[in-house]
């Protein structure tokens, strides 16, 4: 299920009275940012063929880069989704505090406060004014690990698009899920992923059109990810948008059905949001989804040309 839509479908959300109030922090926390990344990078062990690719985007989490308000300057995340009251939806509030980076990973953590209130960890690729990082098409993608958390886990890495934010035109938007993971699936122990895409309707209101949505995506190798970190990506072309996971091929659909919606360049969001439609009993409390790095890339010329 989009993120979006756990605000905009109201009747399905069992949590919406934990998600009224957002967390915006009074202050502003940023490190310094990391080195801008070099125009192109060394391939990894169990990833696509990169020949020819330029590195856009890069952030390896030698140390945390992230503003916790708009605009984030020189910081490279914004800890909250920057587009407007329907980021609020997740089951926990958004805290700088879940954020924590050692020995070269992100750790995003979903705990409960002292009061009782679920918290957990967001970073946006773009602010609240439309300043960040963003790429109409390129190859996206991150190293990460699943939290060992059952039932109402529900992390992600996804992309929207530009216009989503200060949509005061009520321009049509994409939303791209490279993966949205559910605990329940830890609880059964089952290794599949989930990569969708939605298209938003004029302001956001409502999804319309030719959308994706493979909920049950089978890991390689039948893989556990919670056991152990794999390379998440997806490629958008003028052709394809093309899933990939460890460099295999998970899924595929023609860039038309998206291409209406594509009003902008996408940004990036990562979180460890909670609930996704489901109770979060099971969710354990201290526990983390790791993120070892995440880059974009531009394409070569010869990618995703038709004909």
């Amino acid at each position: 299920m989009s993120r979006i839509s756990r605000v905009l479908t109201v009747v399905s959300i069992s949590v919406l009275s934990m998600l009224i109030a957002a967390a915006k922090p009074a202050s502003t926390a940023v490190s310094v940012s990391a080195p801008a990344p070099a125009p192109s990078h060394a391939p990894h062990a169990g990833d696509i063929d990169l020949t020819g690719y330029t590195l856009t985007f890069e952030d390896n989490f030698d140390r945390l880069s992230v503003a916790t308000r708009s605009p984030k300057g020189s910081a490279t995340w914004l800890h909250i989704p920057p587009y407007g009251p329907a980021s609020n939806y997740s089951a926990s509030r958004w805290d700088s505090r879940a954020l924590s980076v050692s020995g070269g990973v992100l750790s995003i953590k979903a705990y409960v406060d002292p009061a009782g209130t679920w918290r957990s960890g967001n970073l946006s690729s773009m602010d609240e004014t439309g300043q960040g990082f963003a790429q109409r098409y390129g190859y996206f993608e991150v190293r990460a690990r699943m939290p060992a958390s059952g039932t109402g886990s529900w992390p992600a890495f996804w992309l929207l698009s530009s216009t989503s934010i200060n949509n005061t035109s009520g321009k049509k938007f994409s939303e791209i899920d490279i993966f949205e993971w559910y605990g329940n699936t830890y609880t059964d122990n089952r290794a599949v992923i989930q990569e969708a895409t939605h298209n938003w309707a004029s302001g956001g209101t409502r999804s319309e059109g030719a959308q994706f949505y493979s909920p049950a995506t089978p890991m390689p190798d039948g893989a556990k990810p919670w056991r152990r970190y794999h390379i998440y990506g997806c490629q958008i072309d003028p052709v394809h948008i093309t899933w990939y996971i460890d460099g295999i091929q998970t899924n595929q659909i023609p860039t038309s059905d998206a291409a209406d919606y594509m009003t902008g360049p996408y940004y990036m969001m990562l979180d460890y949001a909670l609930g996704g439609g489901w109770p979060v009993d099971k969710v354990v409390d201290g526990s983390t989804f790791d993120i070892n790095w995440v880059r974009v890339y531009a394409l070569p010329a010869s990618v995703g040309r038709s004909g």
